[in-house]
């Protein structure tokens, strides 16, 4: 039976081995008492103080942990602030590298944080911010094991690489602050718990030495699990001692229903970045990283300047509002003696009806309306609609549907957010569950086709882009993936329903 621990104690490379050793294994103790039956003890501890002086080799800080977890008969992992090479005369600029070594004394893992330091502020040193990074994933009593020391497990993209390398349990050693991002910081560990189906295990210190002066951190050390089950620490106890349940997780993996990266389009997602990192190559945008908290400063800035999107319009409106319309739809039955046709138009008018009693305001600019808002849900009873079903409630642009839409929007000047299923002329014989943008002069902006769909688990035969891929790139061309419209409303796209469950959508999005 293997047992995980999370340490909040405040440690540096050049703690004295017997006085460090000591306190971990009156944390062993404590937890092989717990144990039906004793096994192999894991202990993560949080990012390592950084050192007034001079900072340590990684041959040095990886042999000082490979020590202190043969003398205390666990395994080990961490974080610290670490030089390349003994040579003071080399440009060997301080990273952070996050390790396991075994209870053996021996390292097993090692990885470079891949992120600068945001949370405490920049300070003169690196990382491996624009470097390849291998991801890489060990076996071990705990499971497979990954590593994303400090922010980098708030990039749902590093997480998700490590789990598609195999990852069961990714260790997260960090030094938190409280400040007005640190619950954002923690409901992103949260979800990548959730996101990948795994593990998650975060150690932060409880207090740390500036100047010889303690301070106390915020309690940030906590396991979580994919299910939202979370053990975090209460205060400033020196351990937490969390329930594992590997087996339990594996169980889970295997069920399609409740694993997320089993249904990530990745081949979609995958396209996306190989193109930004192209045309960022291309662009000469991949430069190394800064080695100088002011070197730093200037690369942040310039990346806000790159990123912020220079409008095509001579009129910005940055305040307005958005109106979400809640209507109550009439399912339309599999009976195909029924007119499909009638209950749509029915369902828009009075959808319609309810929507002008509000976008008549002339600080609304917007109108969203729910997926299935003119057909009522994909399926009924549990039962499945066939391909040709789905059909019947499919619209083709363009439709009187859509001009009855467009002279809503003309009327009220506003911005129509609505999804439905769609067939196209391109691709025939495929239903795909679109979302459309149409602007306030009625005019149809973009086209989205939803890329996480019910169809990952045979519940809609809906077709996904991703489904098809290469013949979707053939017929729409990349843009037509994720679509973004530049208005004078700003940038805006549409994701659909379980599209929000799977961060790459919302990534791409935001990168194009």
């Amino acid at each position: 039976m293997s047992t995980i621990i999370l340490s909040q104690r405040e440690w540096q490379v050049d703690d004295p081995p017997a006085t460090a050793a000591a306190a971990l294994v009156a944390a062993k103790t404590a937890a092989t008492r717990r144990q039906v039956e004793p096994g192999p003890v894991l202990i993560v501890m949080p990012q390592a103080t950084r050192p007034a002086g001079a900072t340590p080799t990684e041959a040095t800080m990886l042999a000082r942990a490979g020590e202190l977890a043969a003398r205390a008969g666990v395994w080990l992992a961490g974080s610290a602030w670490v030089r390349a090479t003994p040579d003071a005369a080399a440009d060997d600029t301080p990273s952070i590298v996050a390790f396991v070594v075994g209870d053996d004394g021996n390292v097993r893992l090692r990885a470079d944080k891949i992120t600068p330091e945001l949370v405490n502020g920049f300070v003169d040193g690196t990382c491996a911010l624009g470097r390849p990074a291998p991801f890489s994933v060990i076996a071990t009593p705990f499971g497979q094991i990954g590593l994303l020391p400090g922010e980098d497990v708030l990039h749902s993209t590093y997480a998700r690489a490590l789990v598609f390398h195999g990852a069961e349990l990714i260790l997260n050693p960090s030094l938190e602050r409280a400040d007005e991002l640190f619950e954002s910081r923690q409901a992103a560990r949260f979800a990548r718990a959730g996101d990948n189906a795994c593990y998650v295990a975060v150690a932060s210190p409880s207090s740390m030495q500036i100047d010889g002066v303690s301070l106390a951190l915020p309690a940030a050390t906590a396991l979580y699990d994919w299910a939202g089950a979370t053990v975090a620490a209460r205060g400033a106890e020196d351990f937490v001692f969390p329930d594992f349940d590997l087996q339990a997780l594996r169980r889970v993996r295997v069920n399609p229903h409740r694993s997320f990266p089993a249904i990530v389009r990745a081949n979609t997602y995958a396209h996306g970045y190989q193109r930004a990192a192209s045309a960022a190559r291309a662009a000469g945008q991949i430069r190394p990283a800064p080695r100088t908290a002011q070197g730093w400063r200037e690369e942040a800035q310039r990346r806000l300047d790159e990123r912020t999107p220079r409008s095509r319009h001579a009129r910005i409106e940055e305040q307005y509002e958005v109106l979400l319309v809640q209507e109550c739809p009439r399912l339309i039955p599999l009976d195909r003696s029924i007119d499909a046709r009638a209950i749509m138009l029915q369902n828009l008018e009075e959808s319609l009806e309810l929507a002008g009693s509000r976008a008549n305001v002339p600080s609304v600019r917007v109108c969203v309306f729910p997926e299935f808002w003119l057909t009522g849900p994909g399926g009924i009873g549990g039962v499945s609609r066939t391909v040709d079903d789905m059909v019947r409630l499919s619209l083709t642009y363009p439709d009187p549907i859509f001009d009855r839409i467009s002279q809503f929007a003309q009327r009220h000047k506003v911005y129509m957010a609505f999804q439905n299923f769609e067939v196209h002329p391109k691709l025939p014989g495929r239903v795909f569950n679109s979302a459309f943008l149409i602007d306030d002069s009625g005019n149809l902006l973009h086209t989205y086709r939803k890329n996480q769909c019910a169809d990952v688990w045979g519940l809609l035969p809906d077709t996904t882009p991703g489904s098809v891929f290469a013949q979707y790139l053939d017929a729409f061309g990349t843009d037509a993936l994720f679509p973004v419209a530049d208005t004078p409303l700003g940038r805006l796209a549409n994701m659909i329903c379980f599209d929000n469950m799977i961060p790459e959508v919302a990534q791409s999005l935001r990168r194009a």
